[in-house]
């Protein structure tokens, strides 16, 4: 249990689709269920409560989808993101909206604020959701992983026809934000990018040895600079790399992870990317 917990996972945020569901699901689960006692109102009073508890939903959801993440991006890194942070994160999530669907249940009922009624109300939230979010979230790992593994095994079955049979000895000059600072290499021999901070760390071979120079411009720079290239493409928001430079394609639940050249390096394939990888790779 210890190994899956500490599994990559990948991380949903910045999207209005999910809490636009939980909103959704919340609000029909009321209104078609009637628990705490809303079967003695009316209908038209039932849709009237059932879709505030929804809306309550939807925009806490919002605000954790896109405000956190916003001021602690650093929490919400992919490579650092595993399964059980999803749980606390999820947990974050329920805990959030059942204080404040306790205050929305206080305003709609009338009724007096009782600190032994709101810890009720958390306790009974938290217990109801623990084992069917902890199931779903292990359910959607294991679903991801068998599919990246999959695919990424598909493609590894093509990985040597996809490997240069000659050298390329097409030249690459790549230039600096100023255009005085540059590094010249050929595709056969170009890896990598790494995009750190306001630099690029360009990596090529060069004699039997891997070379790297730090120049300063944006990631979006030197793809364009590389346009046109059909090796060569951009693979997650940090990494440019050559096509023919992987050695090795490995899945797991976040998406796709390469090793590339003789030096092994691990460079992870983001979801952004992975419909233009794969359909590269098929060529």
């Amino acid at each position: 249990m210890k190994k899956i917990l500490q599994s990559p996972y990948p991380v949903l945020v910045l999207s209005w689709k999910m809490p636009l569901f939980y909103g959704l699901f919340v609000a029909l689960f009321l209104l078609f269920f009637k628990p705490f006692g809303l079967f003695k109102f009316d209908f038209e009073s039932m849709v009237r409560i059932s879709s505030g508890y929804g809306l309550v939903t939807f925009l806490i959801m919002c605000v954790n989808q896109y405000a956190l993440p916003y001021f602690y991006s650093t929490i919400f890194l992919e490579k650092n993101w595993t399964v059980f942070r999803e749980i606390i994160w999820v947990f974050w999530n329920v805990i959030i909206i059942a204080v404040f669907n306790y205050y929305y249940s206080i305003y709609i009922f009338d009724l007096e604020h009782y600190t032994s009624l709101f810890f009720y109300f958390l306790m009974y939230t938290l217990l109801t959701s623990i084992i069917p979010v902890s199931v779903t979230i292990l359910l959607l790992h294991n679903w991801k992983l068998k599919k990246n593994l999959r695919s990424a095994e598909e493609i590894s079955r093509n990985l040597n026809t996809k490997m240069l049979e000659q050298k390329n000895d097409e030249k690459i000059v790549l230039y600096a934000t100023n255009k005085k600072d540059f590094i010249s290499t050929t595709v056969s021999d170009f890896l990598y990018i790494e995009s750190v901070g306001n630099y690029n760390v360009i990596y090529w071979g060069e004699k039997g040895e891997v070379m790297h120079k730090k120049i300063r411009n944006t990631l979006k720079n030197m793809e364009d600079q590389l346009l046109g290239i059909h090796s060569i493409m951009r693979v997650h928001k940090a990494f440019i790399v050559n096509l023919d430079q992987i050695q090795e394609i490995n899945g797991n639940a976040q998406g796709y992870q390469l090793t590339m050249g003789d030096e092994k390096i691990k460079i992870p394939v983001s979801r952004t990317y992975m419909k233009k990888f794969i359909a590269k790779m098929a060529i």
